[in-house]
């Protein structure tokens, strides 16, 4: 028995048969890394490619195609059929596989890229792909190629277990992915990436029907050049700017979308790495190098296993710690002398303090550690041990990469070795604990506050004073109808905001001043929600009638309506500022009085209540 691996953790068993000492089949057996089996039975060696720069062909069994084709892990070659027509032929990757077709179509085909890559041939006409379905699982990654998108009209892309990528080449064209199903997508493991648009990305709208979301992408002259429905994750509906608060990241290059999760956790280059034999630049560091780490104090050399790198691009219009801004540690920031030099690494990042791993973004005070908005773009590093370790940049304790499912969003260069196929998780893989709770960050980051006081005072020549956030606690409650029309409190009463609204308006919306707790209160409350008012009961009554209806907003629109989750243990619910509220049938011709239970609100940024009174306007 052979055992191919990938770099997923995907095993492929194959058993060879032979007849007189000649392989005429294989059993073959395909273990994921969660364990799950899947065992093909016993395949014609025809249907199995062991050796690179093969073809796999699928041949006509009765004018239809059929049966299980296989390329294992490690393994290149091409899939192709003499038939347009398939039926139940299915084709596992494991390996590298270019899928192509001497009839310019596969319809019928199921390909499971498991961990592996599949990429479309380009003499395959649009609509080729029609009635196919290819599955993403284990990291598995999938591509049109340079091929025409329209290939993939009336096929479906179902993401699955441990994740997988999805890359769409537009070719300069418009990409129209509408008449292509996609299933299943959750940003915190899959990525969607859309390459070589016709034109610059400017903005994009986000639209739902039927459990079903459709985004769609303009340019700067409002002309529509990518569209594509996803069924998966809910992201908020709407219209945004490629250059402000949205769920979609724009590349580096400017002719290309992702649709990805977000919260990197890298190096910029110039950061020194530790080493048993000296110090080396990130950017320098080599599969199969050994890194200083240190576990319980002491140091252990670790080899590395894997280095990834991207390019990002700052977005401005997002809060600071959203927007891409590198951090920089101020050399002497933690301490004397550590950093040794600045260090200049991602907001998710992590410092290793008191025995425990804090995301830089929450120990920013504005002056020892800040965002540094003097770097536009950059390419940022991850560098992988053999187990996520404590090491030491620029004389300062932090992390190696932890996988937790963003890994294939990154290039790598250079030797390729075997990496650990399931994400991992901060819980039973980090080197120490991660923590992000307010009653360890807070000390934690008002100690390091007090040392940038008295570093401002002895360097107050570089080191310049950082303003404090002017806050308000008015939330400025009212309500704006379907037309527009804005409708102030009548009275506040025993905690509720007192509204009347007019007859016939159906819908209203619960619009006031709002801030999130990280901007407000500090860097070390890890509430990065934009928080209006936190709203309990809410009702209507029309006209003269003694009863009040008890409103609530619709189910499964929360997010998308500006509503967040309910909180634990209650039924209360913080707006974020401008929720949709339905009133339900109204009594014909009559006023109706509106009581929103306020429980509680504020404080807000200025600056931040002034920008939403412009959006509302």
């Amino acid at each position: 028995m052979t055992d191919y691996v990938n770099d997923s953790g995907v095993v492929y068993s194959l058993v060879p048969n032979t007849f007189l000492g000649v392989v005429t089949s294989y059993s073959v057996t395909i273990t994921d890394p969660d364990g799950t089996v899947t065992d093909l039975g016993t395949l014609s060696s025809g249907n199995v490619l062991t050796k690179s720069g093969g073809t796999l062909s699928i041949v006509s069994v009765l004018g239809i195609g059929g049966g299980d084709y296989v390329i294992p892990p490690g393994i290149t070659g091409t899939v192709t059929t003499v038939v347009s027509l398939l039926s139940n032929a299915n084709v596992y990757v494991g390996g590298t596989a270019t899928i192509t077709t001497a009839v310019s179509a596969l319809s019928g085909v199921t390909v499971n890229v498991d961990g592996g890559t599949a990429t479309m041939g380009n003499n395959l006409l649009a609509g080729a792909l029609s009635g196919s379905t290819v599955n993403l699982t284990n990291g598995g990654t999938f591509s049109n190629g340079a091929g025409l998108i329209a290939l993939l009209n009336g096929s479906t892309i179902n993401f699955g277990t441990g994740g997988g990528t999805f890359i769409a080449n537009a070719g300069g064209t418009v990409l129209n992915l509408s008449s292509t199903t996609i299933t299943g997508f959750d940003a915190a493991k899959d990525y969607i990436s859309f390459e070589n648009l016709s034109s610059t990305p400017a903005s994009y709208s986000i639209s739902s029907f039927l459990g079903s979301q459709t985004i769609t992408v303009y340019d700067a002259n409002k002309a529509t050049i990518a569209t594509v429905s996803v069924d998966g994750d809910n992201f908020a509906t709407g219209n945004y700017s490629t250059s402000a608060a949205g769920p979609l990241t724009v590349s580096s290059d400017g002719k290309s979308l992702s649709i990805e999760a977000v919260g990197s956790v890298c190096f910029l280059a110039g950061t020194v790495l530790s080493t048993p034999t000296g110090d080396i630049a990130v950017e320098d560091v080599q599969v199969g190098d050994s890194l200083l780490t240190f576990k319980n104090g002491k140091p252990v050399a670790q080899q590395v296993i894997w280095v990834g790198s991207r390019k990002a691009d700052v977005r401005a219009g997002l809060p600071l710690d959203e927007a891409g801004w590198p951090v920089r540690v101020r050399q002497g920031a933690l301490a004397d002398g550590v950093p040794s030099k600045d260090l200049l690494i991602t907001p998710e990042h992590c410092l290793y303090l008191e025995g425990q791993f804090v995301p830089v973004r929450m120990l920013v005070n504005g002056a020892t550690i800040a965002y540094d908005q003097t770097i536009r773009a950059y390419t940022y590093y991850h560098v992988e041990t053999e187990q996520h370790a404590v090491i030491m940049a620029d004389g300062a304790l932090t992390e190696s990469y932890l996988d937790t499912g963003n890994r294939r969003a990154f290039r790598q260069a250079g030797t390729v070795v075997r990496i650990p196929g399931l994400a991992r998780n901060w819980a039973d893989d980090a080197a120490a604990p991660l923590m992000t709770a307010r009653e360890a960050v807070e000390p934690l980051h008002q100690s390091l506050a007090l040392r940038a006081e008295k570093l401002r005072a002895a360097q107050s020549d570089v080191m310049t004073p950082v303003e404090e956030a002017v806050l308000t606690t008015d939330p400025d409650l009212h309500l704006v109808t379907e037309s527009g029309a804005i409708i102030n409190k009548a009275r506040t009463q025993n905690g509720q905001a007192i509204f009347i609204v007019p007859p016939h308006v159906q819908t209203v919306r619960l619009v006031s001043h709002a801030s999130r707790p990280v901007d407000t209160i500090g860097p070390f409350v890890d509430d990065r929600r934009m928080l209006g008012v936190l709203v309990g009961r809410m009702m209507l009554q029309d006209g003269n009638r003694a009863d009040a209806r008890i409103l609530e907003p619709a189910a499964g629109t929360l997010i998308n309506a500006g509503w967040h989750t309910a909180e634990a243990g209650q039924s209360a619910r913080w707006t974020n500022g401008n929720a949709l509220l339905s009133l339900g049938a109204r009594k014909p011709g009559a006023f109706g009085m509106l009581m929103v239970e306020v429980l509680a609100g504020g404080p807000y940024r200025v600056q931040q209540a002034a920008a939403q009174d412009r959006a509302v306007s």
